[in-house]
């Protein structure tokens, strides 16, 4: 693993266990918001982000980290500048090329992805820098000469996205990256070189300013009420497109048999949060349910839910997507997930848990 990635995985480790957007509240997030000017430009913009969720995680944590990205922004320059250009792909005038980031591909609407005859949805990556990057990054620090945390992960993602621009000579990038405070940034680095930057939305959303500020040249969003949502956030208006894909609409040929009564979603719940949940599910099983559970991918404490959920089956992200899972239930059970909106849209019950977690369940009503 290199040091970018140790890096950003530490910063990760300590902004879950933060859980800001529960902790700071909206009111204190609406007027620091509030004291920005109108920006001028996509690198504002950007800028603007990065201070808003700098705001989130605390002046000590953001102020550590930034040190340590001073060094580590010089040795990425130098690193990715002497890179090898990569071999260039088979020539194509209307290609798309999507940064899945370990995502399901089916987040592109169908409306997007139909708009290109070459969509490469895996594509080979790398990094490299151009001399005229380079010129743009300090263009950057100069602009914003203290924050190094910003220049490396503009850095990073300067390097990635010319990997792919040289390697495809893409009409247009598709990502889902709102939440990070290179997207603005990125979109001027592709107005300059003439490739459009298509932002597609992935999960579920709540009043939460690391989400503020950003443009994309388009931004695909599931509803209304999310456009006004980011718009409140003071993300560019006019960008917004609403499209449901093929991730919350599934398009299955044969749909399995609802062998479940209930399915339990896991996000970032603690131990205590489990133990609650799972004594619950038991009571379901006891009057003749059928229960399963199912862990996030990313968030879920693994040792602590093996060492409270006894012999309530517990699912596999790896081996059973997640369109199966949901349509194997009878019903969905979570705090707040992404996967209650997927039920919705596919006929299956949602229930939504206001027990577990009473204070955090009258909060999201606050979040929108």
């Amino acid at each position: 693993m290199g040091i970018t990635q140790i890096l950003f995985k530490l910063q990760n480790m300590l902004e879950a266990k933060q859980d800001a957007a529960f902790r700071i509240p909206v009111s204190k997030q609406k007027a620091y918001l509030a004291r920005f000017p109108e920006p001028k430009d996509d690198i504002t913009r950007g800028y603007y982000q990065y201070r808003c969720q700098a705001m989130m995680r605390g002046r000590f944590l953001n102020s550590m980290i930034s040190v340590a990205s001073f060094p580590v922004t010089l040795l990425m320059m130098f690193k990715y500048r002497r890179a090898n250009a990569p071999e260039k792909a088979e020539s194509c005038e209307n290609r798309a090329v999507l940064f899945r980031d370990g995502k399901p591909a089916n987040i592109v609407p169908t409306v997007v992805r139909n708009e290109f005859s070459d969509f490469v949805e895996d594509p080979i990556e790398g990094n490299y820098l151009r001399k005229e990057d380079l010129a743009f990054l300090w263009e950057l620090i100069r602009r914003y000469p203290l924050s190094w945390q910003f220049a490396l992960k503009c850095t990073i993602k300067v390097a990635r996205y010319r990997y792919a621009l040289e390697k495809y000579g893409p009409k247009a990038l598709i990502v889902c990256n709102e939440y990070s405070f290179t997207s603005s940034v990125l979109t001027e680095f592709c107005t300059r070189n003439h490739v459009e930057l298509v932002n597609v939305m992935h999960g579920d959303k709540g009043y939460n300013i690391r989400d503020s500020f950003f443009r994309f040249h388009r931004c695909y969003v599931w509803g209304e009420n999310y456009v006004h949502l980011l718009e409140k956030m003071r993300a560019a208006k006019g960008q917004f497109h609403i499209e449901v894909p093929n991730s919350l609409r599934f398009s299955v040929e044969q749909k399995p048999e609802q062998s479940y009564d209930y399915t339990y979603y896991f996000g970032g719940e603690d131990k205590k949060e489990m133990e609650f949940v799972c004594k619950t599910l038991l009571t379901l099983r006891e009057k003749g349910k059928r229960i399963k559970i199912r862990p996030h991918p990313r968030y879920t404490d693994m040792q602590a839910l093996q060492d409270v959920c006894g012999d309530i089956p517990v699912e596999s992200c790896a081996e059973v997507s997640i369109e199966m899972s949901v349509l194997q239930s009878k019903a969905v059970i979570s705090q707040f997930s992404t996967v209650m909106l997927q039920a919705y849209y596919n006929g299956i019950t949602v229930v939504l848990d206001d027990m577990t977690n009473p204070e955090q369940h009258a909060k999201l009503r606050e979040l929108e």
